[in-house]
């Protein structure tokens, strides 16, 4: 897309009159919304044991990706696209047995336009990588989203 809309719509790279775009501005308050969400320990801890803390990261990452996807503009500041998520592993890009990527349609619905499906109904499926990145201690959070029907 190139971000122009039909009659009486505003482009997606329109200029807000803060001076930012249309799309820099969902960025923006999608990163200003998670930041916000990890503000109110009092409140997430009547969700304990009901929500984990990587949540609102999950859901930043989640919007700005969708409509990165699906503008094709990107973030000023460098912090949205799968490019600017260095300690990301993709399941595309993994050691697949039993899956095969799959291109998603429509294509701003997941990250690089591409998940994994299992080959076939009745098969199940290994996906497993070699981390390079360097020796030491980390949180890991493991991501996926499931199709109607998946478990």
């Amino acid at each position: 897309m190139d971000g122009v809309n039909g009659p009486g719509r505003i482009g997606q790279a329109s200029k807000l009159q803060s001076g930012k775009t249309v799309i820099q501005h969902f960025y923006d308050a999608h990163y200003t919304g998670a930041a916000a969400a990890q503000t109110f320990p009092t409140k997430w801890e009547t969700l304990k044991d009901k929500i984990d803390d990587e949540r609102p990261v999950v859901w930043r990452d989640a919007i700005t990706e969708f409509y990165h996807n699906l503008s094709g503009i990107p973030d000023d500041t460098g912090r949205v696209g799968t490019e600017n998520y260095p300690w990301r592993i993709q399941g595309e890009n993994m050691d697949l047995v039993g899956y095969t990527p799959y291109v998603v349609n429509p294509f701003e619905t997941a990250s690089n336009f591409t998940t994994i499906i299992t080959t076939s109904n009745t098969t199940a499926g290994t996906a497993s990588t070699h981390i390079n990145f360097p020796t030491g201690k980390y949180d890991i959070a493991v991501n996926y989203y499931d199709v109607i029907g998946g478990i």
